[in-house]
């Protein structure tokens, strides 16, 4: 394994074992999205969108610590999500006097003004909790002889090959499985790209019934009512590809590139042009690029393609009986993301 960055180590190992292991993750955690009946009205139209971001958690913890998440409380979840947000908080780097002057690291925490170094102990301490935990529990399943494949699993195995496990390998492990699940935990990647591109599916197949109906119908020529579609059915599924094509560029808010910004037009992706394909820049650029994008986008098709298979989705009513149309609208921050739309989602008859 390289030890030059942490995010090559992962796009090694991702190589490896990246396809099996997404798609049994996937599916132990796909049950929350593809359920029964449900109507989401303007009060609780955060629901379905709390579903997609606790789902992109999920995978992305068992992904690397074979961690299976079954509550909304769940501690690693959790203190991942603290540890981020914490982070995030605190600034970019050289946004501090500190970061300009690394001297006043030795400044006492009782002195007036020392409010950076509380914070930054603070998140220090919270890091470190995000680090160790999860870590010590993957370390003491191996040494029970009882463990999932992991990317942490993996690791520990590779440098211990040789019947020793140093100071160095532990924290470069520990350093490249916390480097990967803070990347994806972190809002302007990972869960935010996944969750803000499925609330923005929905939105989007709301907003335009016929490419729901197009969609449905591509579909039903590949899959039967046998089975949900898999991510071997990806390359006969052209349009859905489109869609989720469209989803990102609608995520990016990029008008300069492509005619009509304004339209929903999956259309537009149909003759393979890729200078046009928003995958070559939603996740980023060259070292700075999401270490997990092939996993985020794997799992966004996924979704779609079965959300697609078992349910319809319409516009919600008001008391009147009259549809709410949902209105387009974004809200930039540290990423960009749609604000939840309110839908009807019944779950068709074949699959009830």
């Amino acid at each position: 394994m390289p030890k030059d960055f942490h995010e090559h180590t992962f796009a090694e190992w991702g190589q490896q074992h990246g396809d099996v292991v997404l798609h049994t993750t996937y599916w132990k955690n796909a049950e929350r999205i593809i359920q029964a009946d449900h109507v989401f009205l303007p009060y609780e139209s955060y629901a379905y969108a709390a579903h997609f971001h606790r789902f992109a958690s999920a995978i992305i913890l068992e992904v690397i610590y074979g961690h299976s998440v079954t509550t909304d409380d769940d501690e690693f979840m959790l203190r991942a999500r603290e540890a981020v947000t914490a982070a995030a908080h605190a600034g970019s780097p050289g946004s501090t006097l500190v970061d300009v002057f690394p001297l006043l690291k030795h400044y006492p925490t009782w002195l007036p003004g020392s409010n950076f170094k509380v914070s930054g102990n603070h998140i220090r301490r919270i890091r470190d909790i995000m680090v160790d935990l999860p870590y010590n529990m993957v370390k003491s399943q191996m040494e029970l002889g009882n463990y999932p494949t992991s990317f942490t699993a993996s690791l520990l195995e590779t440098y211990a090959l040789d019947g020793s496990l140093t100071l160095e390998d532990e924290e470069y492990i520990k350093g490249s499985a916390a480097t990967f699940l803070g990347g994806m935990m972190n809002a302007s990647s990972g869960t935010d790209t996944v969750s803000s591109a499925m609330t923005t599916f929905i939105l989007a197949m709301v907003r335009h019934p016929h490419v729901f109906k197009k969609a449905q119908e591509e579909i039903d020529s590949v899959v039967n009512s046998n089975r949900l579609p898999q991510l071997d059915d990806r390359n006969s599924l052209p349009y859905l590809d489109c869609i989720i094509k469209e989803v990102y560029r609608g995520i990016s808010r990029e008008a300069e590139r492509y005619p009509e910004p304004s339209a929903f037009n999956p259309e537009r992706y149909m003759n393979g042009t890729e200078d046009l394909d928003p995958k070559t820049y939603i996740f980023g650029f060259g070292r700075r690029i999401c270490p997990g994008q092939y996993y985020a986008d794997s799992s966004i098709f996924l979704v779609a393609a079965n959300i697609l298979a078992t349910m319809n989705i319409s516009m919600a009513k008001d008391e009147a009986g009259i549809a709410i149309i949902p209105p387009l609208e974004f809200v930039s921050g540290i990423s960009t993301y749609v604000c939840s739309p309110s839908v009807r989602i019944r779950t068709l008859t074949s699959w009830q």
